[in-house]
């Protein structure tokens, strides 16, 4: 190795952490964003509308006290006797699985709505028509950017053939 070429010594140079491996190995379309979280509450949510909606309101008027009220699907991870109010309510296994279900299905419906919303056969043709900033026609340019090229010219040192075409007209 020459003395231009010299090797830095980092330990850490080079190497990547495990999160950007994986990261790497996925598409960007199907890394999940911010939003999946909100997806995972929405279904929270929807499941405890379920439960309320399921609600024995019948039995209740009715004067019927062996009532159990299931929270959760597909299994109950939440169950209220009405009996026996010592039992703990809570039931880890429904809660597990129902928890994975609902993270799977908050982590496709994000992806399913990225793959949506970014889809270019779904654009209005306002959109397609719109290029980048870097394809834009240079024609249309500003006062601003007139007034800035005209004072970079003046201040700028003149070339010999600038000069010698200022001379010509004057």
């Amino acid at each position: 190795m020459s003395e231009q070429q010299k090797r830095v010594g980092y330990s850490y140079a080079g190497k990547e952490s495990i999160d950007d491996l994986i990261l790497k190995s996925f598409p960007s379309q199907l890394r999940p964003t911010k939003k999946t979280n909100t997806y995972l509450g929405i279904i929270f949510l929807a499941v405890l509308v379920f439960a309320f909606i399921e609600f024995p309101y019948s039995s209740l008027m009715t004067g019927d006290t062996d009532i159990t009220i299931n929270v959760g699907y597909p299994l109950p991870f939440l169950q209220f006797n009405l009996i026996e109010i010592e039992d703990n309510p809570l039931q880890f296994g429904g809660l597990i699985l129902d928890l994975i279900l609902y993270i799977i299905l908050a982590y496709f419906a994000d992806v399913a709505t990225t793959l949506i919303i970014k889809n270019p056969s779904l654009r209005s043709k306002e959109d397609s028509k719109r290029q980048p900033k870097i394809f834009d026609d240079k024609k249309a340019r500003t006062v601003a950017e007139k007034m800035t090229e005209k004072a970079i010219e003046k201040t700028s040192p003149q070339t010999p053939t600038k000069a010698n075409n200022l001379q010509k007209s004057n």
